[in-house]
């Protein structure tokens, strides 16, 4: 039960990224230029292939569609899929599938392979083994 479970929360969030990156990019690749390195927005600007105003509206956009749709799709695998009953589990279920996309981000903005995490009362300490 629990692999059919991941097999439908797996199918769910790749049919969310295909609607999403098939809508970011109908008129063309440069559509989702936002979710790029700033160098790579510069040569895009550079090339005539869009503008600064355009990929600033598109990330506006980006940031009040998706990410609010993401948080439902955690919310719909936390609650309906895996059938969590009461805040305190649902709340723990999702800070995880949460952490692990922040965690990504962070390993690849600080260019980390490896990530040990650590807690205490006083809070996480992973970012000081940077």
């Amino acid at each position: 039960m629990t692999i059919l479970k991941v097999i439908i929360e797996g199918l769910g969030l790749g049919a969310f990224l295909y609607i999403v990156c098939a809508v970011g990019i109908r008129n063309g690749a440069v559509g989702m230029v936002h979710l790029y390195s700033d160098s790579v927005q510069k040569r895009v600007v550079e090339l005539g292939l869009t503008t600064p105003e355009e990929i600033k509206k598109r990330s506006i956009l980006f940031k009040t569609v998706c990410i609010p749709g993401y948080l439902v799709y955690v919310l719909v695998c936390v609650y309906a899929i895996n059938v969590v009953r009461g805040f305190l589990e649902g709340f723990w279920q999702m800070l995880v599938i949460l952490s692990i996309r922040w965690l990504q981000e962070l390993q690849n903005k600080t260019k980390t392979k490896k990530v040990i995490v650590g807690c205490e009362p006083t809070g996480c300490y992973w970012l000081t083994f940077q």
